[in-house]
């Protein structure tokens, strides 16, 4: 009867591990096909080549439900697709277009920005929530010509990276930025985050702005002991310099 059992007990082991086994090579090849049909999409679309970073996996349908993607050769230019099953048909919808719209914002912020605080790097971001478009647009475009597109779905995200030595200035460099924000925003009807984020020393001058876009960048940098203290603030339509002033003081943290 031991035997049984022990024979019973390792029959069941062997199959569950093939079962293991076999689901492990099912979803191996649902991510291949996958990342196979986010490729064509794009390369359709824009006529240029990429590669899939990652995939993301929605559990509840057992199935990829967003992938990050940059260009061949351009890493730092990575962005979101989105998937979708529609009536058993997958979709895609993507923020290519956004990327190019950060880059013909960046000139232009980065003007005021290095002119208020001296030194500074900064990354623009232009996103659009949880939503991607499916429009194609002119890489050459005006960032205003995107912006009339797809206003219904935009935002800016602004991070200015500082040498952790501005902090002895802090209330000074406060001040000039909160004049720079409230003259030079061009575009208060767009919701604009802008995060102040103090570097090491040691770091600052080999930091690649382009490596942080978006509102996660002191979430990442922290992580990698990289950051030293922050201040964030959301500029809108109506708000202030002394608003802004505030704001910059008050949400400022030291690690």
């Amino acid at each position: 009867m031991v035997k049984l059992r022990r024979v019973q007990f390792i029959l069941g082991l062997f199959l569950a591990i093939i079962l293991i086994l076999g689901l492990c090579g099912c979803m191996g090849t649902i991510l291949k096909q996958e990342e196979k049909a986010v490729l064509e999409y794009l390369e359709n679309k824009y006529s240029e080549e990429f590669v899939v970073e990652s995939l993301s996996r929605d559990y509840a349908i057992g199935k990829p439900n967003k992938a990050y993607v940059h260009p061949v050769g351009r890493e730092h230019e990575w962005f979101m697709v989105s998937i979708y099953e529609r009536d058993g048909v997958r979709e895609y919808s993507d923020g290519y277009s956004f990327v190019f719209a950060s880059q013909a914002v960046l000139p232009e912020y980065e003007s005021w920005v290095v002119e208020a605080i001296p030194g500074a790097k900064i990354v623009v971001n232009v996103c659009n929530g949880t939503k991607r478009t499916r429009e194609k647009h002119d890489r050459n475009a005006s960032f205003d010509e995107f912006a009339e597109k797809e206003s219904h779905n935009i935002g800016i995200d602004i991070n200015i990276f500082l040498d952790e030595k501005e902090l002895k200035n802090k209330e000074n460099l406060f001040e000039q930025l909160s004049h720079s924000l409230y003259d030079n925003v061009p575009r208060k009807d767009i919701v604009t985050e802008t995060q102040v984020i103090f570097i090491k020393s040691d770091i600052f001058n080999t930091l690649v702005p382009h490596s942080y876009r978006g509102s996660g960048a002191y979430e990442m940098l922290h992580y990698d002991k990289i950051a030293v203290a922050y201040t964030r603030l959301i500029v809108s339509e109506g708000i202030t310099q002394e608003e802004i002033l505030k704001r910059l003081e008050l949400d400022f943290e030291e690690s």
